[in-house]
């Protein structure tokens, strides 16, 4: 699917399943499915969108944050561009950058 019908597609689960007022297994389903589009169209989402989505790694439900966590750390290796600085976790040192041969 091109990039703008994903987007459309995310932000339309992101609105029926994801916010404060749903239920928090709705939440996760919500999570999961937008992660797997992700994984499959890595510009399927608007930064805004995906930093409200990436906040929930605060959430008081387990599952919740859990599902946050992981879509953080899908984007993380498919897309790590739309994420926010903070988000993007530490660069991972190259072993062999410090060893002279």
């Amino acid at each position: 699917t091109p990039p703008d019908q994903a987007v459309m597609l995310t932000a339309m689960i992101a609105d029926r399943f994801i916010s404060d007022k749903s239920k928090d297994h709705a939440i996760v389903v919500g999570m999961n499915a937008v992660r797997e589009i992700l994984k499959r169209q890595p510009m399927g989402i608007t930064p805004e969108l995906l930093s409200d989505l990436v906040d929930y790694a605060g959430h008081r439900d387990k599952a919740v944050h859990n599902a946050a966590r992981s879509l953080l750390k899908t984007l993380r290796e498919v897309n790590p561009d739309l994420l926010r600085k903070k988000d993007r976790g530490r660069p991972a040192k190259d072993p062999d950058a410090g060893v002279s041969s």
